[in-house]
C-alpha cells in the first residue's frame, strides 16, 4: 500500500496552488542564500580582517559574486550613501540596508508558501476526513460488527488528526526546508567546490540515521494508534453505558479498565518519545564531527593562503545552516513516518468492500403494490447457520407476526429485507424483483422501520422526526407528531419543536421518547413497515397513547412486526413461528393457540405474561 502516494493523491486537486507555493518557498530560499553571502563583504570590508606576515588571506575571487555585489550593479547601491551624506566606503550601511531588505522579502514569500501549503493540506485532510465517513456510511452492519463504534471514532478522529498536522505543517515544513537545503547545496559548492565535496563524505551519517528513526516511528506510531481505539473503546462503552455501571457499582472496574488501557497506551508512546528523543542527540553528535573536520581543513587552508575569512564564514554559514535544515528534515520526516502509520489505518478501513453491494446496473425499485416473497432464504453469520430455507409470503395490505424466542432469527430476516446483509442462498422478491437488482435507495424508500431501541438524535425534536430530510415543511411534521400521539406533550416543551433533546432522548420520559421514534416512520409514508415493538413496561396511560401511535402507524400499510406484545399479536392476519432459523408454524392467533406447539409455549411463557402485566 502506498499510504504517501494516495495522501498525494488527495491534494492533486490544488495543484495550481501547489506550484505558487513551491515557488516562493524556492524564491524565499534564495533571499536566505543572499543573506549568508552577505557575511563575505562584512568580514572581508566592514570587519577589515587585515592578514599578517605569517598568516596571508587570499583574495576573493572577482568571479564569486555575493548579494552586495548584485545589488550594486543592478540596484547602483554605490550612491546610497551619498543620500545620507556618507563619504568613503559605506559597505557597512549597504550591507545593514540589504540584510533588512532580504529578511523582510523572505518573509512576505515564506508566508505565502506557508499560507498556500497548509490551505491545499488543510482541505485534503478534509476531502479524507470526508470520504472515510462516507465509506463508513455505506458499509453493511457487518461491518459495523467486526468494527467497533470507538475504533471507528479513533480512526475518524485521532488518526486522520495525526494525518492533518503532517500533511499542512510538515508539508509547508518540508517544501521550505527542502529547497533551502538545495540553495544551500548550490551556495557552497558555488563558493568552494572541494570543500563542500570533502564536506559530503560525512553526508551517509545523516541520512542513515534519519532512515532507521523513521522506520521505527513507523511501526511505533501504528501501535499506538491501535492502542488508542482501545483506549476510546472502552471510553465509549463506560459512557453509553453509565446507569448500567452505576446500577451494578462497576465504577472502579471501570476506572481500572481504563487504567490497563492507559498503561499500554503509555508504554507505546514511550517509546516514540524515545525514538524522537535519540534522533536530535545523534544528530547534533554527527554535525559536531563534521563541523570539528571541517573546520580543521578550513584552518589549515586560511594559513596557507587559499581561503580567505569572509569566504570562509560565507561557507561556514551555509554549511550551518545546511546541518540545521537537515535536522529539522529529520523531524519532519519523524512526524511524516507517524502520518504514514495512520494514513495505513484509514486507507485500511476506505478499501474494505462493503458485502452489500448494488448491481450495475442497478434498476429503480417501482412503487409497492402485490406481495413480498421470501423463497427458500439461508443466512449464515460467521460459518454459523442463522436461517435456514424461510419460505414466506407477504401479501399487500396485511399484517403478519414474527414470534419466536431470542435467537430464533426474527430480526435477521427483516435485516435481509432491508438489505443490511446479503441472503447467503434463495432469493427476496418485492412485486417479483429480486432486491438484490435494485437500487438500495429505492428499496429502503419504500421500507419505514421503527427499531425495539429508542434511538433520538442530538438534535431538535423536528429534525427526528424529519430525520433525513432537509428543511422539512413543519405542517408535515406537526401531522406526523399528532398520528404519533406525541403533538400535546411536545407543545409543552420550552421551545416546542425546536427543542433539542438529549443523547438518546434523555430529558424525555420513555413513553414520549417510544412515540417521537413512531413519528418518523409515519412522516416517511412507506406503503412497507418494519415494526419491532419495544418491550418496556408503560404506565397504563402511556401504553394507550402508544397502541394508538402504532394503530396510526399500520393503517394502510403493508406490515411485517416482530412480535413482543399480545395485542400486536393478536392484531395480525398472520403469524410465523420461528425456532432454529427455520418457520416452524403458521397461522392466526386462535388457531395457533389451539394447534401450535411452539406457539401456545411461547405464548405461555411470553405473551400471556405481558397481558397480565398490561392489564394490573
Amino acid at each position: 500500500m502506498n499510504v504517501a502516494a494516495k495522501l498525494l493523491r488527495y491534494a492533486r486537486p490544488n495543484s495550481g496552488r501547489i506550484a505558487w507555493a513551491m515557488t516562493c518557498s524556492l524564491l524565499a530560499s534564495v533571499m536566505m542564500v543572499g543573506v549568508i553571502s552577505l557575511s563575505q563583504p562584512f568580514f572581508n570590508n566592514v570587519l577589515r580582517l587585515a592578514p599578517t606576515a605569517e598568516t596571508p588571506v587570499a583574495e576573493s575571487s572577482p568571479s564569486k559574486l555575493d548579494a552586495l555585489r548584485l545589488a550594486r550593479k543592478y540596484l547602483n547601491l554605490d550612491r546610497f550613501g551619498a543620500a545620507f551624506g556618507l563619504e568613503g566606503d559605506n559597505t557597512f550601511l549597504q550591507v545593514a540596508v540589504l540584510l533588512l531588505g532580504l529578511i523582510l522579502l523572505k518573509g512576505v514569500l515564506t508566508f505565502l508558501a506557508t499560507y498556500g501549503i497548509q490551505k491545499v493540506g488543510l482541505r485534503a485532510v478534509l476531502a479524507i476526513r470526508t470520504d472515510l465517513y462516507q465509506r463508513i456510511q455505506y458499509q453493511s452492519l457487518r461491518f459495523f460488527t467486526d468494527h467497533p463504534s470507538g475504533e471507528l471514532i479513533s480512526r475518524v478522529a485521532n488518526d486522520i488528526g495525526r494525518i492533518q498536522k503532517s500533511i499542512s505543517s510538515d508539508l509547508a515544513d518540508f517544501f521550505r526546508v527542502g529547497f533551502l537545503i538545495l540553495a544551500q547545496l548550490v551556495w557552497v559548492f558555488y563558493l568552494y567546490w572541494g570543500l563542500s565535496l570533502f564536506s559530503l563524505v560525512l553526508l551517509p551519517l545523516f541520512v542513515v540515521p534519519i532512515y532507521r528513526f523513521g522506520r521505527k516511528l513507523r511501526k511505533t506510531t501504528r501501535v499506538s494508534q491501535e492502542r488508542q481505539a482501545e483506549v476510546t473503546n472502552i471510553l465509549h462503552d463506560s459512557f453509553m453505558g453509565a446507569r448500567i455501571v452505576r446500577a451494578f457499582t462497576a465504577q472502579r472496574f471501570e476506572v481500572n479498565r481504563f487504567q490497563v488501557a492507559l498503561r499500554n497506551l503509555f508504554r507505546v508512546d514511550l517509546k516514540a518519545v524515545r525514538v524522537n528523543a535519540m534522533a536530535s542527540p545523534v544528530m547534533e553528535i554527527v554535525g559536531a564531527i563534521g563541523a570539528g573536520v571541517l573546520v580543521l581543513f578550513a584552518g589549515f587552508q586560511i594559513q596557507v593562503g587559499n581561503l580567505n575569512p569572509g569566504e570562509f564564514m560565507s561557507f561556514l554559514a551555509g554549511m550551518g545552516l545546511l546541518y540545521a535544515s537537515l535536522k529539522r528534515i529529520t523531524k519532519v520526516n519523524n512526524e511524516f513516518q507517524q502520518a504514514l502509520a495512520a494514513g495505513q489505518r484509514v486507507f485500511q478501513l476506505m478499501e474494505e468492500r462493503s458485502e452489500v453491494r448494488e448491481s450495475h446496473p442497478s434498476r429503480i425499485l417501482p412503487p409497492f403494490r402485490k406481495e413480498i416473497d421470501f423463497t427458500g432464504v439461508s443466512f449464515r453469520y460467521l460459518d454459523r447457520p442463522i436461517l435456514n430455507g424461510i419460505d414466506l409470503r407477504v401479501p399487500a395490505g396485511s399484517v403478519i407476526a414474527l414470534a419466536g424466542r431470542s435467537g430464533s432469527g426474527k430480526t435477521t430476516l427483516i435485516h435481509l429485507l432491508l438489505r443490511f446483509y446479503e441472503v447467503t442462498s434463495g432469493s427476496i422478491r418485492i412485486d417479483g424483483t429480486d432486491i438484490r437488482e435494485v437500487s438500495l435507495d429505492s428499496l429502503r424508500n419504500q421500507i419505514g422501520l421503527v427499531t425495539q431501541e429508542v434511538m433520538l438524535f442530538r438534535d431538535s425534536i423536528r429534525n427526528n422526526i424529519a430525520y433525513g430530510t432537509a428543511d422539512a415543511p413543519m405542517e408535515g411534521v406537526i401531522t406526523a407528531a399528532r398520528s404519533a400521539y406525541a403533538h400535546d406533550f411536545i407543545q409543552e416543551l420550552p421551545e416546542g419543536y425546536e427543542t433539542r433533546v438529549g443523547e438518546g432522548g434523555h430529558g424525555l420520559s420513555l413513553g414520549q421518547r417510544q412515540r417521537i421514534s413512531i413519528a418518523p416512520a409515519i412522516w416517511k409514508n412507506s406503503p412497507i413497515l418494519i415494526l419491532d415493538e419495544a418491550t418496556s413496561a408503560l404506565d397504563p396511560e402511556s401504553e394507550k397513547l402508544l397502541d394508538g401511535a402504532l394503530a396510526n402507524l399500520v393503517r394502510g400499510r403493508t406490515v411485517i412486526t416482530i412480535a413482543h406484545r399480545p395485542g400486536t399479536v393478536r392484531r395480525a392476519d398472520t403469524i410465523f413461528v420461528l425456532a432454529d432459523g427455520r418457520i416452524v408454524e403458521t397461522g392466526n392467533h386462535e388457531t395457533l393457540l389451539r394447534e401450535g406447539k411452539h406457539y401456545r409455549r411461547l405464548y405461555d411463557l411470553q405473551f400471556r405474561d405481558d397481558s397480565l402485566a398490561v392489564g394490573r
